[in-house]
């Protein structure tokens, strides 16, 4: 695939792809726990058509990986209860019949968010893995990153306009607020750990950009905005 293809497009591709019985699904900048595959085929065993697990911070992340990290991450830190049907793409597997039953396309890509939400009104059981770590280490350029939210936050807009009928201007006039909400969010998962309430701290600038640029796609996507299968 072109270099500049977004990560859920590689996703649905690599799916599409896959002829196994269960699919994984992570990027680049992450590495698995030892027994990370053994206890995901478990919790499949069990009876969960998906499975997500807890992503933690390399000891070596910069600040603006940290930053990454905590905007992107901070729901599903290790050592925090998982009760919703939230797994990030990012760390999961799920089974073929889980993936046939639809929310995603080859073209329009492999959205967690958008496929999660589907399975759990159908009923079926998404597990959360406490063992499955994921570390996640370099997560890139600034400029790379930058733009990624904002495509990625394009694509969100979009979808409360289009699929939740929310209204484009509730959205744009709530978006000044968004990088607010965003660390907010991210302090309160993330205090409870001195260490990471450290890194967070430091990091907060860089979260800044990154959730600004976040808010400024979903104002774009708000108003008319596609999404965009590359960055």
């Amino acid at each position: 695939m072109p270099a500049d293809t977004l990560v859920p497009r590689l996703w649905s591709e690599g799916i599409t792809a896959s002829a196994a019985e269960v699919v994984a699904l992570t990027i680049s900048q992450c590495s698995a726990s030892p027994g990370w595959a053994r206890s995901m085929l478990s919790a499949i065993s069990r009876g969960a058509v998906a499975a997500g697990g807890p992503l933690t911070l390399s000891p070596t992340a910069s600040r603006f990986d940290s930053a990454i990290f905590f905007l992107r991450y901070s729901a599903y830190l290790a050592g925090r209860s998982q009760t919703s049907a939230g797994i990030a793409g990012d760390n999961c597997v799920y089974t073929s019949k889980a993936l046939e039953a639809g929310g995603w396309s080859r073209t329009a890509g492999f959205w967690e968010v958008e496929v999660n939400k589907l399975l759990a009104e159908r009923g079926d059981s998404i597990a959360w893995v406490p063992e499955a770590e994921m570390e996640f280490g370099d997560g890139g350029s600034v400029t790379a990153n930058t733009r990624r939210r904002f495509v990625h936050g394009r694509h969100f807009g979009a979808s409360r306009r289009i699929d939740r009928g929310e209204s484009s201007t509730r959205i744009l006039l709530a978006s000044p607020l968004v990088p607010m909400v965003l660390f907010g969010r991210a302090v309160r998962r993330a205090w409870p750990s001195k260490e990471y309430r450290r890194k967070l701290i430091a990091a907060a600038p860089a979260f800044a950009v990154l959730s600004a640029a976040w808010a400024l796609g979903e104002a774009v996507g708000a108003i008319g905005g596609r999404s965009a299968h590359r960055s």
